[in-house]
């Protein structure tokens, strides 16, 4: 019994053996598998060394953009050498404070005059009108002056400017402007624009403001050339001494003078060619006073101005394209400046006053870059932007 389980023990043995003795075979192929991942990160460098070469060939790509920024100076280089003097000297998005100053020197006056005229939009009936007309620091009735035209809006008057006193921020502007030499000394006139018998009344039919065409050439331009010291080759009432523009001398003297020709105004604007002097007449005005520098001043009348400054133009203003037919009437006449802004915040003239000029130098042959401005900032239908406008026009206009 005893040597059967000797027997037993012993094979019992021998099978564990072989047992522990199959794992070592298993755990001898396990190195193969281990031998493939070794080979794995082996070949990790070879895809390596490509990057290596990939920045090597990079530098030969960047030195072709350091070609390319080297030809954008010169594109660049043209606006920057045409703009800047205008856009930061003459076209300025705020007012010099300086130029706000009252002076206590060196000063302009400023006069209040009737003139006669007509009910154009009416019966045709002559009345008398009154304007406001600003005279330079030094003003010389033996010398020469251009003349500009300042225009009201809807709900103004010859008052609306503020042009009546010595208080006047369009006197002060112009005041300083003179004196340093910034603007050229030039008179200024700022009528009602309402050709009407009904004219003080600001809540007049607005349509008597497109008749103030015939009001300019036969009447308004006509008193002024022949009451002051402007290019127009004409003989003055009383120019010895250049002070009878006021309002009791030109209610007494003037209309007579005028009216002697037959109608009022016309016989003297026929004795002399206003055209002669086109280009020492400017027009420009704010809102309707706007549509009214387009409209009549540039479109009707360009064979008596030459200059234009529309400030927030009215939204009967002309489009740009029919701006550009109208001005084929006009062959001959060229279009010395014409300047224009609004604020991108005015919610009565901005599309108007933009819509007249978008795109009129593509499609008009007597406007390019050289004579015409579209100036558009942050801004409201207000006198911010007006006596800027004026600001920036007065200190281009008469300059060529």
């Amino acid at each position: 019994m005893k040597k059967t389980l000797y027997i037993a023990a012993f094979l019992l043995a021998a099978c564990l053996t072989g047992c522990s003795g199959s794992k070592p075979a298993d755990t001898a192929v396990t190195p193969e598998p281990t031998t493939q991942p070794t080979d794995t990160p082996a070949a990790t460098p070879e895809p390596t060394a490509p990057p290596t070469q990939t920045p090597t060939a990079t530098p030969e790509p960047t030195t072709q953009p350091t070609q390319a920024p080297t030809a954008t100076p010169e594109p660049t280089g043209t606006p920057d050498a045409d703009q800047p003097e205008e856009d930061g000297a003459m076209f300025e998005d705020e007012i010099d404070y300086m130029a706000l100053l009252k002076r206590t020197d060196h000063l302009g006056t400023i006069e209040h005059i009737s003139y006669p005229t007509k009910d154009y939009y009416g019966d045709g009936a002559e009345i008398t009108k009154h304007a406001y007309v600003y005279l330079p620091d030094g003003y010389d009735p033996t010398k020469q002056y251009d003349v500009l035209y300042l225009m009201h809006g809807i709900g103004g008057s010859e008052r609306e400017w503020g042009m009546t006193g010595d208080s006047s921020k369009v006197k002060k502007i112009m005041d300083n402007l003179i004196f340093n030499e910034q603007a050229k000394p030039f008179i200024i006139v700022t009528p009602n624009g309402r050709s009407s018998a009904d004219f003080a009344n600001t809540n007049a039919d607005y349509n008597s403001f497109y008749c103030f065409g015939q009001e300019l050439r036969n009447d308004l331009i006509p008193y002024i050339d022949t009451h002051y010291a402007t290019y127009a080759d004409c003989e003055r009432v009383n120019s010895t001494d250049g002070t009878e523009a006021n309002e009791s001398d030109s209610s007494n003297d003037a209309p007579a003078d005028l009216s002697d020709n037959g109608e009022t105004g016309q016989g003297t604007a026929a004795s002399y060619d206003l055209a002669a002097s086109r280009s020492h007449r400017a027009m420009a005005g704010l809102s309707m006073g706007g549509m009214q520098t387009i409209n009549i001043g540039m479109c009707e009348c360009l064979d008596l101005f030459s200059w234009f400054g529309a400030f927030s133009s009215a939204p009967t203003s002309y489009p740009a394209s029919e701006i550009a037919m109208k001005l084929t009437a006009f062959p001959d006449e060229n279009i010395n400046y014409f300047y224009a802004i609004c604020g991108t915040e005015d919610g009565v003239a901005y599309s108007s006053a933009r819509g007249a000029v978008r795109g009129l130098t593509d499609i008009c042959d007597k406007l390019d870059d050289s004579n015409f401005y579209w100036q558009e900032l942050r801004g409201a239908h207000d006198f911010d932007i007006w006596y800027l406008g004026f600001y920036n026009f007065a200190k281009i206009v008469f300059q060529q």
